[in-house]
């Protein structure tokens, strides 16, 4: 009888060990990821993705011993559906809202901090002036601006909203603006690629900043698996492999 006792206490204690052992921290073996155009954090060329962003959380995952089984290109409206349905796990990158918040999981610890800015072009007198009064200002439909900057904006500028920042940069340089309010590292990159780096500049300080993360599926990832997830990426932003992206992916 003793040995039959010692027996079920061995299996019990084996059960309860597996069940205290949380399965969902190992999470689903290889992730899908999505993401869109939106250098330098994330960008396609010749169907691979690049991006900060991008090589970030592809980083922290093999860290983790996670391998990407799909790399999809999604528009951000459209990835931010198939994550909450649970046909993507990962979604790279965006901002943090309350809304987004209720449907997915976000890590504690963002990629990076990106900054909004001014920017005008050479000739503009708003480079000595940048209270935009009365000034044509381009914005994108449906980015989140600092919190109530936007309808600050509006009570003392002509507001015009686009579908892209290409766009707004293309009427800046035609002088169909005055100005627009963009993420500093995105717009940078655009003026490169369009060759307009000398004609168009930030003025003044960042209006504001936003820290950046990689958005988790609520149907296929499990909160303790994202809380892992922070604590790599955490560790992972204090190396060498972290810094060189950053300086990979700089203007």
């Amino acid at each position: 009888m003793r040995k039959y006792l010692l027996l079920i206490f061995a299996v019990a204690a084996s059960l309860l060990l597996c069940l205290g052992t949380p399965a969902s921290h190992a999470g689903p073996k290889l992730l899908r990821l999505g993401a869109d155009q939106w250098p330098p954090y994330e960008f396609f060329v010749n169907g691979k993705l690049f991006g900060i962003s991008a090589d970030v959380t592809r980083s922290v995952l093999r860290n983790m011993g996670k391998d990407i089984s799909k790399v999809e290109k999604v528009p951000w409206k459209r990835g931010l559906e198939l994550l909450e349905w649970g046909d993507l796990d990962v979604l790279v990158s965006g901002v943090r809202t309350a809304g987004r918040e209720r449907k997915l999981i976000y890590p504690s610890e963002p990629i990076l901090t990106a900054s909004w800015r001014i920017f005008t072009r050479s000739d503009s007198r708003i480079r000595e002036d940048i209270d935009l009064k009365g000034a044509r200002v381009g914005v994108v439909l449906g980015y989140q601006y600092p919190e109530g900057y936007l309808d600050n904006l509006k009570r003392r500028a002509r507001v015009q909203q686009v579908s892209s920042d290409e766009t707004n940069i293309r009427k800046l340089a035609n002088q169909r603006l005055d100005a627009i309010i963009a993420d500093n590292d995105n717009a940078l990159w655009i003026l490169k690629r369009l060759r307009l780096q000398e004609d168009i500049h930030p003025v003044g300080e960042a209006i504001g900043t936003r820290h950046v993360y990689p958005l988790f599926s609520r149907e296929t990832v499990s909160v303790e698996f994202v809380e892992e997830f922070s604590r790599e990426l955490k560790r992972f932003k204090q190396t060498d492999a972290y810094a060189d992206i950053l300086k990979r992916y700089s203007h």
